[in-house]
């Protein structure tokens, strides 16, 4: 027997993705839009957006039989938050009485509209395969990353377009979010555990993520940051240096956990800190050490002694796995050389 929906108290919400809806959308965006023409009040076109995202939820149903409602919404949303962001955009091209609180308006709208169900769908996959739960429908990573991906180059778009830094940090965030769901759901894919391990990869993917995202917005810097005033630059720099602190607060979670267990507990230390060691912390530690240098220009002295702890401490970890005690002896042995250089 096929799937036919979930019927709460036996409502047959079904009627609800029928014809009928879409004919009482239509006369209720005809009203909104004969209502602006003849009144000249922009609320009423306001109005015709939100009718034009209750859309999104009367497809959306259409793929209920094939369980995928959540997915289609996802998906319509992105696309939806594209084109308005593109009208808003070439707002200049479609009215000139399009002022800068009437854009506001409508972008604060286009984004609650938009994005708040993206992420709740979305956060609740994920929820559901960390506790171990099925998902109903798809679990493809490409279908739940790729409209966060659109999402996040919608607000790069805004960042540029409307010279709004602070969306350039929230774009960010989504393509976080994107290397997120997708690794839990990969994980989820072939039936692994959500361990520590999965926790300290998540963690490296992530401030991996965090490095490499700063590199375009850095090596591009002053074509874009000209066209902005000196408020707009302070900004900036202070976004920037909110990314690098957010990636190197990260591995700091991760490095310092794992040196107090070698150090106190060295019996205990086994295959977490082995990853905190492995490829993606080379490659994480990389990405922050490029992005801080290109960012600040210049080492100080405190921060190339912190680089070459952390490399140490990366050698030390990969040691992990045969002893705790190796590890201990390995990340005592340059203070006992420098103890006999003195000497």
């Amino acid at each position: 027997m096929g799937y036919g929906g979930f019927n709460i108290a036996g409502f047959p919400h079904q009627e609800a993705f029928g014809l009928g809806s879409w004919i009482v959308f239509g006369l209720l965006l005809v009203a909104m839009i004969v209502s602006f023409w003849e009144r000249r009040s922009k609320t009423y076109l306001l109005g015709a957006v939100a009718l034009l995202a209750g859309i999104i939820p009367l497809l959306a149903g259409q793929f209920e039989t094939q369980i995928a409602t959540a997915t289609a919404w996802r998906w319509l949303a992105a696309m939806f938050l594209l084109l308005g962001s593109i009208a808003i955009w070439a707002r200049r091209k479609i009215s000139e009485r399009w002022d800068e609180g009437f854009v506001e308006e409508v972008r604060t709208l286009l984004f609650g509209l938009t994005i708040l169900p993206l992420l709740i769908l979305t956060s609740y996959a994920a929820l559901r395969t960390i506790f171990y739960l099925p998902l109903q429908g798809p679990s493809n990573g490409f279908i739940y990353g790729v409209p966060l991906s659109v999402a996040g180059l919608v607000l790069i778009g805004h960042a540029v377009r409307e010279r709004m830094p602070s969306f350039a940090l929230f774009a960010g965030a989504f393509f976080n979010a994107t290397i997120t769901v997708a690794f839990l759901l990969a994980v989820a894919s072939v039936q692994g555990s959500m361990d520590r391990i999965v926790l300290i990869r998540l963690v490296q993917l992530n401030v991996i993520t965090l490095g490499v995202y700063l590199l375009p917005w850095l090596s591009t810097r002053r074509r874009w940051q000209s066209a902005l005033d000196q408020r707009g630059e302070g900004v900036v720099d202070y976004l920037f240096k909110l990314q690098l602190l957010l990636a190197t607060s990260l591995s700091a979670a991760l490095f310092l956990p794992a040196l107090l267990i070698i150090v106190l507990f060295p019996d205990q230390a086994g295959s977490g800190i082995a990853a905190i060691g492995s490829s993606l912390g080379w490659l994480s530690l990389a990405s922050i050490t490029v992005a801080a240098i290109w960012l600040i220009r210049r080492i100080s002295p405190w921060a190339l002694a912190c680089l070459l702890f952390a490399v140490s401490c990366l050698v030390a970890f990969n040691f992990a796995a045969i002893s705790g005690w190796a590890l201990v002896r390995l990340l005592r042995t340059p203070a006992t050389q420098s103890t006999a250089g003195r000497r």
